[in-house]
């Protein structure tokens, strides 16, 4: 590594080894917290992220106990959600371990099931354990089923039958906070690219956990395939070489004597919003060589590329906008380092290792101007001055840096 990555990745190491906490109040398990600003809160996407990265962090800087602790903690956190989860398969987005009889992220002030990436996170627990040495009695004791019952629960409340696609069940809790193919629209409307590109690498995990437990591996790969098809049937736009999400709500009104003809036959309508999200179906093999090669050559042009990486909607965008905001967060502009580390998966996984390498460039970029300056990291970035957005101490997303570090090394 060079003098400004080991920089970045020593206070990685140093610091958010102590977003680990102990089993506390509701929460029976060890789990991670986000940052000081999250303490004692246990978050869907963001713990699993933060798992990705900290394992990383112990590739570049090796430490048996750290790693130990990380390995309780991803298998904590998995526990800990499954233990949330109601009698029809929902399980929330977040979990505050210090509130009694919290109703903050549950039905139905929140409706949306905790985002697609619990299996996976399994899956990373399950490989942590074993590069640990740790006892397998996840074998015996993992309650599997609870896994398959979150995902019955899409299936039966979030699944969209005209168009194959997964939507969003409300615009609270949407990872991509808010997110303008979905934030300020209809219920249940919404067929978002970020949902269902997480929902491919969902079903592809869910058929190996499938493979270890002896359950019907061939239900999640057929699923897998058939999300994997719809998606390229319906939201991949050839003229403008983008995924888009698309909007589900489509449907022929038939009056007494109008519409009795030529019916409403395509299953969705495109919400052409250029963002981050885009990108993130060439991470999860969604598509193919030809389509992968005319999205990223249409990046540059597209109004996300800026000098600290991706913004998160492209500035050519009615919605672009570049408020701090924490509630909801905004993801309207501003860089993330998970914004960043998508599209660098996209990058690199096709080949363009240049292109790749700039955006892990750009990313330490503001990651070392903050610690220069704040002595920490922060939630969110400018995407043209690289000053934090808001709530410093955070490490969560941050802790991907160090992903990209680790792939550039092994390319």
């Amino acid at each position: 590594m060079n003098e400004t990555e080991q920089r970045i990745i020593d206070v990685l190491d140093e610091q958010s080894f102590k977003l680990t906490a102990k089993e506390n109040g509701k929460l029976r398990y060890p789990f991670l917290q986000p940052g000081i600003p999250y303490k004692n809160t246990l978050w869907d996407w963001d713990s699993f992220f933060t798992v990705e990265g900290m394992s990383a962090v112990l590739k570049l800087k090796p430490n048996t106990e750290k790693k130990e602790s990380l390995a309780r903690a991803a298998m904590g956190n998995v526990l800990n959600f499954l233990d949330m989860q109601e009698d029809d398969g929902f399980i929330p987005c977040m979990v505050r371990s210090d509130v009694e009889n919290d109703d903050y992220a549950t039905r139905p002030r929140a409706n949306n099931a905790h985002k697609p990436v619990l299996s996976r996170h399994a899956l990373k627990a399950f490989e942590l354990y074993d590069e640990c040495g740790l006892p397998k009695n996840y074998l015996s004791d993992f309650p599997i089923e609870k896994l398959e019952k979150y995902l019955e629960y899409y299936y039966k409340n979030q699944f969209n039958e005209q168009s194959g696609l997964f939507v969003y069940a409300d615009d609270v809790f949407l990872g991509a906070d808010n997110n303008p193919t979905v934030f300020g629209r209809l219920p249940h409307s919404s067929a978002d690219v970020f949902l269902n590109s997480l929902m491919v690498a969902e079903f592809k995990a869910m058929t190996e956990l499938a493979k270890i437990f002896n359950r019907d591996a061939k239900l999640w790969e057929n699923r897998h395939d058939a999300l994997k098809n719809a998606m390229n049937e319906l939201m991949w736009d050839e003229k403008d070489c983008f995924y888009y999400s698309q909007d589900v709500n489509v449907k022929t009104h038939i009056t007494e004597y109008f519409n009795h003809g030529l019916p409403a036959f395509w299953k969705t309508t495109p919400l052409k919003i250029k963002m981050f999200s885009c990108y993130m179906p060439l991470c999860f093999g969604v598509a193919d060589e030809k389509r992968a090669a005319a999205a990223l050559d249409a990046f540059t042009e597209s109004g996300l590329d800026c000098p600290y990486g991706v913004r998160t909607v492209s500035k050519y965008e009615r919605a672009y906008n570049l408020e701090p905001s924490g509630n909801p967060s905004n993801w309207l502009g501003a860089v993330w380092t998970i914004a960043n580390y998508f599209v660098f998966e996209a990058f690199l996984s096709n080949g363009r290792i240049e292109d790749a390498r700039r955006i892990k460039e750009q990313t330490e970029a503001y990651l070392i101007k903050d610690l220069e300056k704040t002595g920490s990291l922060s939630e969110s970035y400018h995407p043209d001055t690289g000053e934090k957005f808001l709530n410093n101490d955070f490490f969560s997303f941050n802790t991907l840096y160090a992903c990209m570090v680790l792939k550039m090394q092994n390319l």
